[in-house]
């Protein structure tokens, strides 16, 4: 993003001589030490090198010399030498420039963020450990005195850094730069090494807050966009402050805090990506920097802001009741895919490891951080196996990882955690309606009912990759059921598609929310849904297609009904796992992570003990195709149930735990059987469901007629006097109680009152 404020720009890297390269790139002492000017030809990796190359290892790493929490650094050490040789000293235009396509992309010269792995070098130089055999070795010192010069070349005049073109003054390069640059300041500080390139660090530093800090700068427009690169600029500042020892530096932080509580925070809780919200980029990447700033400033706003996140987060994922991971409403987010992890992270993985600092005092977040049990013991097997390490593979090694791992606090406990986990919203309560409002026109539904709990997302799209309306359905012991996906990864769809493949939630979705399960139901003002706990109803229209949308919640289940100008399909993202039992009403079988199709009116998936049945009441083609969205750690994998539909059409989603001849119920308990739902009326055992005058009632389908919503007559129902049933097309009501007694049949207990 280019910033719009005025800046006196001068062109990018301008031809030099090597001569002069030298001699201004390089402090004198190093240049002296180095020899430059007598070049070894042993030291050269191509005709025209002018800096010693960097020894390889000696030999690979002993991994039972690294402390616990340095075993991070083991895969970096292995990148060291590569990496720094990749150092471009053989073109005056590109002396410094860190080669070889490591980090970032474009891996071009104009490019800082390329650069910051100058922290990592820097590291390594500074640190002795027996493992660490480029401690003080000077021809890493040369290398990164090369690149140090480049990086700090291409900052602009006014202080920004560019990162994907060479007149850009980006907010990210800028941010994410005064925290590599800190870290190389104070490991040049430790070492009392390059003196020269540290005055020009504390320079550059000093340039870069003062750009970053303007209020008049694009950056800060408001609403704050973005807001990771916002946090990571104030931790940049912060570090830098804190190793320039100059509190002025810091000054004005506590405005900047409160500028981005105030614009860069959406009130429902998330953080602005760019501006809606994205938990990939909310929890990996600012998070992390949040508890930086935490740990540097103390400031409360900071924490204020983290549990306002933590508490809006633990709204918007799921955890699963088998294994310690989650499952995020991925429709809604507006940057990244298919967010999902588990819990478990080894250091090479955890990139959001520094934000356990902020768990003492926000300990909700305990629920989503590797516990310190789980970490001693991936750390105990790492320093057990045989196995080589591992090195980092080029654009996999983000110098944030292993900065953020070493300084990570040993929190939370297994205890911590699973108190955390214990209190997450839908585990804790089983009925409440939560509406969150993001800064944008957006409602972020969030609604328990007895056997399910379901996320949703009205109003205005963030990014043009946003799925609207329900996304993610969960049950207490299948888990995730349902999830839709932003089209990052494709088709994992919730809602009604025309013949041509166009969503009806690919666009803004409108939203009235209705008391009841009929479309015309009493209107509920949205400040008082959260007040709403019964049975509701979604009446959410497509702003591209017009098609109608009615969602209604019940405590066992859910009503999904359409309305459109045209025929189409209805799809659900269903989720599998490979020991579900998939069943179509005719019969046929699904299979995990494959294609099936049948001719049904129904599909159900079994598992953990629960049923859960998808009916649309009328025989139709329908397929399930595997999609390329798989979710922690391919355990699970979303499918796409395609359902051929009219210009109207109904689905129920129906959870009951299917009948068992030696369970023993009592009465109300639900069960499922033979593709219906059925209602003890007295205690049972082992008496299958269907006798018409059993303990068994078969709990008909409710269809939107003019009566409003109307079940259809079972035999073995129980009515009772005033009740409405739909009987081949005809509406009755009951004069008396009546089992058994079809409403067109003789025997008086039914009246005639309309028709559909």
């Amino acid at each position: 993003m280019t910033d719009p404020s005025p800046s006196a720009e001068a062109p990018l890297l301008q031809p030099i001589s090597r001569r002069t390269l030298l001699l201004a790139g390089l402090g004198a002492a190093a240049v002296t030490a180095l020899g430059v000017f007598e070049r070894s030809p042993a030291a050269s990796a191509s005709a025209g090198t002018v800096l010693p190359l960097v020894a390889p290892l000696p030999a690979a790493p002993d991994r039972t010399l690294f402390a616990p929490q340095e075993q991070v650094l083991a895969a970096y050490l292995m990148i060291v030498a590569p990496m720094a040789n990749d150092i471009v000293d053989d073109d005056p235009d590109r002396f410094g420039f860190m080669g070889g396509g490591w980090w970032r992309t474009p891996s071009e010269p104009f490019n800082a963020r390329v650069q910051e792995h100058v922290a990592t070098l820097s590291w390594f130089y500074a640190n002795e450990r027996s493992w660490n055999p480029y401690y003080l070795d000077g021809a890493l010192l040369g290398r990164l005195d090369a690149a140090i010069g480049h990086y700090l070349r291409i900052q602009h005049p006014n202080g920004s850094f560019p990162e994907y073109t060479t007149t850009e003054f980006s907010r990210a390069a800028t941010a994410f730069g005064m925290v590599a640059l800190s870290e190389a300041l104070a490991n040049l500080r430790a070492t009392n090494a390059l003196p020269e390139r540290q005055v020009e660090l504390e320079a550059s530093l000093r340039r870069a807050a003062v750009w970053f800090m303007d209020l008049t700068n694009g950056h800060w427009k408001i609403p704050l966009p973005f807001v990771n690169q916002t946090v990571g600029g104030l931790a940049g500042i912060a570090r830098a402050a804190r190793v320039l020892d100059d509190a002025d530096l810091a000054a004005d932080l506590s405005d900047r805090i409160d500028f981005i509580a105030e614009h860069g925070q959406a009130p429902a809780g998330f953080f602005h990506e760019p501006f809606g919200f994205d938990f990939g980029y909310n929890f990996f990447v600012m998070l992390p920097d949040l508890a930086d700033l935490h740990a540097i400033t103390g400031n409360p706003v900071v924490l204020d802001m983290a549990q306002k996140w933590t508490d809006f987060a633990r709204h918007a994922v799921v955890r699963e009741p088998d294994v310690s991971g989650y499952i995020a409403h991925s429709a809604a987010c507006s940057r990244t895919a298919d967010w999902n992890f588990l819990t478990n992270f080894a250091d090479d993985a955890d990139r959001g490891a520094l934000s356990a600092a902020l768990a003492p005092d926000a300990p909700e977040l305990a629920a989503f951080l590797t516990t310190l049990e789980e970490k001693l013991a991936s750390r105990g097997a790492w320093a057990a196996t045989p196995d080589p390490v591992v090195a980092r593979a080029k654009q996999g090694t983000s110098p944030r990882l292993w900065m953020h791992v070493i300084e990570r606090p040993d929190v939370p406990s297994d205890a911590d955690r699973a108190a955390s986990e214990a209190s997450l919203p839908y585990i804790m309560s089983e009925r409440f309606t939560e509406r969150r409002v993001g800064t944008l026109a957006q409602d972020y539904v969030f609604a328990r009912r007895p056997a399910y709990y379901l996320s949703s997302f009205f109003g205005t799209r963030s990014q043009p990759m946003n799925r609207m309306g329900p996304g993610l359905l969960w049950h207490p012991q299948m888990g995730t059921v349902l999830a839709a996906t932003n089209t990052s990864v494709g088709a994992a769809s919730w809602g009604f598609a025309d013949t041509a493949g166009t969503e009806s939630a690919m666009s803004d979705m409108a939203v009235v929310y209705r008391r009841g399960s009929s479309g015309s139901g009493a209107v509920i003002v949205p400040d008082a849904l959260d007040a709403e706990t019964g049975v509701i109803t979604f009446d959410a229209t497509s702003s591209a297609s017009g098609v109608r949308t009615l969602t209604t919640l019940r405590d066992t289940g859910a009503t999904l009904r359409t309305e459109s100008a045209v025929t189409g399909t209805f799809r659900l993202p269903l989720v599998l796992r490979a020991t579900d039992e998939v069943i179509y009403s005719d019969g046929a079988t699904g299979q995990f992570n494959a294609t099936s199709a049948a001719e049904a009116t129904w599909l159900s998936v079994q598992r953990n003990g629960v049923r859960m049945q998808i009916s649309w009441g009328i025989e139709s083609a329908v397929t399930l195709s595997a999609t390329p969205m798989s979710m922690l750690g391919g355990t699970r994998r979303v499918h796409q149930l395609s359902i051929p539909v009219g210009v109207s059409a109904q689905i129920e989603i129906e959870f009951a735990a299917p009948w068992s001849s030696t369970s023993t119920y009592t009465t109300g308990d639900r069960v499922s059987f033979d593709g219906s739902f059925w209602v003890a009326q007295w205690w049972t055992r082992d008496l299958r469901p269907g006798d018409p005058t059993g303990p068994w009632s078969q709990l008909g389908r409710e269809l939107e007629t003019a009566d409003g919503p109307v079940r259809t007559w079972t035999a073995s129902w129980i009515y009772g006097g005033g009740e409405k049933v739909l009987h081949n097309g005809v509406i009755y009501l009951a004069r008396w109680w009546s089992r058994n007694q079809a409403p067109d049949g003789t025997g008086g207990a039914w009246q005639r009152v309309g028709e559909i």
